[in-house]
């Protein structure tokens, strides 16, 4: 039979993962909308296409991945940090914020297809159609690991750092 302990740990770590992956979820839908893009011109009846590279749409879209999920890991750590204090552990928020980011990157994805209306399939379009282009996000290892890296490295600076509450020897 489950213990009061047991339960509100349970509780403070559903909490921790609902707040990760509700932010990270919010954000990745916030990436996806504003997202840069190419505009490209459809060439054959195979879906080929010659993009009007402008800027490095992928660059950027890495970039604001990055900077996005690290500085939720960095927020997220220092709530987590100040909220849980007798449920304090690393290993929870290493692996939250992995799945975080995984989760921001493919829901990312999936929102700017659905909302530009990029195509799919080779019935979408015609030939000499333009049409808006994000190439899927391939964050690689590195970009995965960001978000855990700085959270486990500013949540240790705050365990180092920030003194434990004392408590009070007379309660009366």
């Amino acid at each position: 039979m489950p213990t009061i302990e047991s339960r509100a740990r349970n509780g403070a770590y559903a909490g921790v993962v609902l707040a990760i992956l509700g932010s990270f979820t919010a954000a990745s839908i916030i990436w996806g909308l504003l997202r840069p893009r190419y505009q490209a011109t459809i060439i054959d009846d195979q879906g080929g296409l010659e993009l009007n590279m402008v800027d490095n749409v992928e660059f950027t879209g890495f970039f604001w991945f990055v900077f996005t999920t690290g500085i939720l890991a960095i927020i997220l750590s220092a709530r987590i940090h100040q909220k849980t204090l007798a449920y304090r552990g690393l290993s929870m928020l290493l692996w939250v914020t992995l799945v975080g980011s995984i989760l921001f990157a493919k829901l990312g994805d999936l929102t700017t297809i659905t909302v530009y209306h990029i195509p799919t399939a080779t019935s979408d379009f015609n030939v000499g159609d333009v049409v808006p282009f994000v190439p899927l996000m391939n964050a690689g290892i590195s970009g995965y690991a960001v978000a855990p890296c700085l959270a486990a490295a500013y949540y240790w600076i705050l365990e180092f750092f920030v003194p434990y509450p004392l408590a009070d020897p007379d309660p009366d």
